[in-house]
């Protein structure tokens, strides 16, 4: 069995050395990417039920059922709600408090202070709460650790609307995208929509629905790629 693992770990780590080939840029994802804590899912999910309860629609269709179906819950709201993705996330998900939830990573803390590549936030939190929850994890300076930190208030509107991804594709515009790799928890709001701009892409595979994804590399957790990204630094793989 141990060596099984070990013989995965190093076939997993030359496939993360040739994916970062030739890379400039990372694209990061932040909530369920960089972190994840299963308290603050909860609460957040709470937070969206009950905001769902409001509307006239709550009586015939469940919040749970709905969910089941695999609807994320901004598009379980929007069902009886007029407003969009990114005002229900300004609304609903400005009033938490991240940070109280979230721990240092050391390695996280490790890769990024190595400034090795040119990284991007694209989040559809806001840029407060993001920079918040960048310092918990362990940046100190997020603002010159991120050359663009493209939070909700930077997009005409949340992930995965297209809108959303036009800005980002802008501020790479002078980035071939096969020199970009994207870091995302979603399938539909990160890998997908990365893929069709030709980025490379790994996935931080957290859902047993996601587990069919066609993400170049998959990760089950953050703590496993960027355990896999300092060895990789360590042996002098990295530029």
């Amino acid at each position: 069995m141990f060596l099984h693992k070990l013989q995965h770990k190093l076939q997993t780590l030359q496939k993360l050395r040739s994916l970062l080939h030739n890379v400039d840029v990372f694209v990061w994802d932040l909530d369920g990417t960089l972190y994840f804590n299963m308290e603050l899912l909860d609460h957040l999910r709470k937070q969206w039920q009950t905001y769902y309860q409001q509307f006239p629609i709550a009586q015939s269709q469940l919040f749970d059922q709905l969910e089941k179906t695999g609807k994320d819950w901004f598009e379980i709201i929007q069902l009886g709600s007029p407003y969009t993705t990114k005002e229900l996330i300004l609304e609903i998900e400005s009033m938490i408090d991240k940070t109280t939830f979230i721990t240092h990573s050391k390695a996280l803390a490790h890769f990024f202070g190595k400034k090795k590549f040119r990284h991007i936030l694209f989040s559809n939190a806001t840029h407060d709460q993001a920079i918040r929850v960048l310092k918990k994890l362990g940046i100190e300076a997020p603002e010159q650790t991120f050359e663009c930190i493209l939070a909700l208030e930077e997009l005409p509107d949340a992930k995965p609307h297209p809108s959303a991804y036009t800005v980002l594709t802008q501020q790479l515009a002078t980035t071939p995208p096969q020199r970009v790799v994207y870091v995302g928890d979603s399938v539909r709001s990160d890998i997908q929509p990365a893929q069709q701009l030709g980025f490379k892409t790994i996935h931080i595979c957290r859902s047993v629905t996601d587990t069919q994804t066609q993400a170049d590399l998959s990760f089950t957790n953050e703590a496993e790629l960027f355990a896999l990204l300092n060895h990789l630094h360590l042996l002098s793989f990295l530029r």
